[in-house]
């Protein structure tokens, strides 16, 4: 018998903690220290965390986000470049609340990438799902996570629940953007949202240890 989508999305949400949370603690070996150089399209680096990024139409993004998001929209015909010039959410002033998922960047978030990664939003990955009709905007789970991460800095427990946050934050968005549990669009971003979330925990192993 099929399971409710709710006990199934659990159940990959468990195993994929998990696995992921065993994979950051085996990297821990490796932690290079070299900034990332940016990528040519579809050309791969290795950044700060150990993961490569690739250019994604503009954006340097986590290889497995990437690969994630190309077949997501290969199997759904859908425009990712296209979907990626859309302006996110947040940063439009006609879109409603329920658009934005009720979770907003937090006062006093500083927005400029040249003063490091917690102050890009979403590091390594695109600031919206893409997604027919509106795209969820997860602009507000990032900056969360990032000012979450600059007051714990050092604090491996405090950065653990950083992480968690923003998985919860992420899922949120998806479930408030697309209502309905038989829409396909709530499937594909919250199985995104659990791909950030692991890029996230395999960036950071030695808070995982």
């Amino acid at each position: 018998m099929r399971m409710p989508l709710g006990v199934e999305q659990g159940k990959t949400l468990l195993s994929r903690v998990t696995l992921v949370v065993a994979s950051a603690a085996a990297a821990f070996a490796f932690m290079p220290t070299a900034a990332a150089a940016p990528a040519e399209q579809g050309q791969a680096v290795t950044g700060q965390d150990s993961r490569e990024v690739v250019d994604l139409y503009g954006k340097q993004v986590d290889r497995d986000v990437a690969e994630h998001l190309k077949k997501y929209a290969q199997e759904n015909n859908l425009d990712l470049e296209a979907e990626f010039k859309e302006k996110p959410v947040t940063q439009d002033p006609n879109a409603t609340e329920e658009d934005r998922g009720g979770i907003q960047p937090p006062d006093g978030y500083v927005y400029d990438p040249s003063l490091g990664s917690l102050h890009d939003y979403c590091t390594n990955s695109p600031n919206q799902f893409p997604a027919y009709g509106v795209n969820a905007d997860f602009s507000g789970a990032c900056a969360i996570h990032d000012m979450c991460y600059e007051k714990n800095d050092g604090n491996a427990d405090g950065m653990r629940t950083c992480d968690s946050n923003f998985r919860n934050n992420l899922i949120t968005v998806c479930k408030a953007v697309y209502t309905s549990r038989a829409d396909l669009r709530r499937l594909g971003c919250v199985d995104t949202a659990l791909r950030y979330y692991e890029a996230v925990v395999v960036a950071h192993p030695g808070n995982y240890l």
